[in-house]
């Protein structure tokens, strides 16, 4: 904020702005690094005008729109600030209830990942758990009825990333409707489960496949990584799979590392 390429400062086409860390920067900002970097710059509006955006959010809402629904950009286009980018990066927190999810085509949200210790687990949230209804203070909604026009997506009927923001879940198990309560507050990523993150896999022929998931690229992941690797390695384990299913990415150098500990001794001779 207030330095930089980006055009922040600059306020540009779109109104300038003393203020190199108000509103008006931000969109500013936002179209400017869209039409530099998105991946699909064919899809964005030929022209934007972002004083018609209350908000930067709304704005790149609107140029992601076409990339959404035609369902390249699956809302991995967000804003976030530098503090909780920080915060992920290097302590593995964030502010939420805690949990992964995924919505199908046809507007239905499941539960992929529910962190140790977080208010989903405390509430009871379990990995396939299909999301019904959601209760922002009002009494509870349909899902698919609040997803409806493709213009709130499943994030947003969960509300800021603030604590203390409360939600009520109406979640479909096994043929059973189950409703919770939770609370945002601060959640630590346990990069390489306790309990599943690592296994040796019987199989023939082999000294035993190294299965290890990492739900993210985070640095407090590095030891974990060679706890794992230390251990595979005292077991002669040479095959590996490496799960990274709903791992959201993160530091270049959490994937170095997972390179170098799967090469091993092994040099350019080998």
């Amino acid at each position: 904020c207030g330095g930089g390429s980006g055009g922040a400062a600059s306020g540009g086409t779109g109104g300038g702005t003393s203020n190199p860390c108000g509103e008006t920067a931000r969109k500013q900002w936002v179209l400017n690094v869209a039409r530099e970097w998105y991946l699909f710059p064919d899809l964005l509006p030929a022209a934007a005008d972002i004083a018609a955006y209350p908000r930067a959010e709304e704005l790149l809402d609107a140029l992601t729109a076409t990339a959404r629904a035609q369902g390249k950009d699956r809302f991995f286009s967000y804003l976030t600030t530098k503090s909780a980018e920080d915060s992920l990066l290097g302590e593995g927190q964030f502010v939420g209830f805690g949990f992964r999810s995924r919505t199908d085509t046809g507007n239905r949200p499941f539960v992929l990942d529910v962190f140790e210790g977080s208010p989903a687990a405390t509430a009871g949230l379990q990995r396939g758990d299909e999301v019904i209804a959601v209760d922002q203070g009002s009494g509870f909604v349909p899902v698919a009825q609040s997803l409806a026009d493709g213009s709130t997506t499943f994030t947003d009927l969960l509300g800021a990333a603030d604590a203390g923001v409360q939600r009520g879940l109406r979640v479909l198990r096994n043929g059973q409707t189950l409703e919770m309560q939770l609370s945002k507050r601060t959640v630590t990523i346990d990069p390489v489960p306790d309990s599943f993150g690592t296994r040796v896999l019987p199989v023939n022929g082999t000294t035993g496949v190294g299965y290890l998931n990492l739900r993210s690229y985070i640095s407090t992941a590095d030891p974990q990584l060679r706890t794992a690797f230390q251990a595979f390695r005292a077991q002669d384990v040479r095959d590996f799979i490496i799960d990274l299913r709903y791992n959201g990415g993160g530091l270049v150098s959490t994937a170095e590392l997972i390179d170098n500990l799967l090469g091993g001794d092994r040099t350019s001779a080998d």
